[in-house]
């Protein structure tokens, strides 16, 4: 299992931004079990996944969860403060892609109730943990275009989930 940790705190994506904290947390805690997982890393054919995602859950009346994966650095000894400084980077980045995602979901005339993460570890394995962690339906990702030898170098994240995950 890869090792994962919860980067940024839940947030209902119906609920305007004006109202408190405490708000948010009251609406969250009626969230039904199930949901789809929607696995983002802010590319346009993420971008596409989201509007069917969004569009699909708001008819369901599912709870959409938004995901997007750190993956983990290779640790080097000899730098510490390098690791730590790239890290930062890939959580401002992290931050950057479910920015965008709340920013698309609050221009939409029906949005979804929707909760959003940030996790670290391999994007493959932490996808279908996390489906299967949060009891998700579905999960729906944006599968680009790559060529051969950029799939035989960093392998195929959508192949990886399906191999691993539960749900469909």
């Amino acid at each position: 299992m890869s090792s994962r940790r919860e980067h940024q705190s839940t947030q209902a994506a119906t609920i305007p931004a004006a109202t408190g904290a405490q708000s948010k947390t009251t609406a969250l805690q009626s969230v039904p079990s199930e949901c789809i997982l929607l696995a983002t890393n802010g590319s346009a054919e993420s971008n596409a996944a989201l509007r069917f995602a969004s569009a699909y859950a708001a008819r369901e009346e599912l709870l959409l969860r938004i995901l997007t994966v750190l993956e983990p650095l290779p640790m080097l000894p000899a730098q510490p403060s390098g690791i730590t400084y790239a890290m930062t980077i890939e959580r401002e980045r992290g931050d950057v892609i479910l920015g965008a995602v709340r920013a698309q979901l609050a221009a939409l005339a029906t949005a979804p109730r929707s909760l959003t993460s940030m996790l670290v570890g391999s994007p493959g394995a932490t996808i279908a943990d996390a489906a299967r962690e949060w009891n998700a339906q579905f999960i729906v990702v944006g599968a680009g275009r790559r060529g051969t030898l950029e799939r035989l170098l960093s392998g195929d994240t959508v192949a990886r989930i399906l191999r691993r995950a539960a749900a469909p």
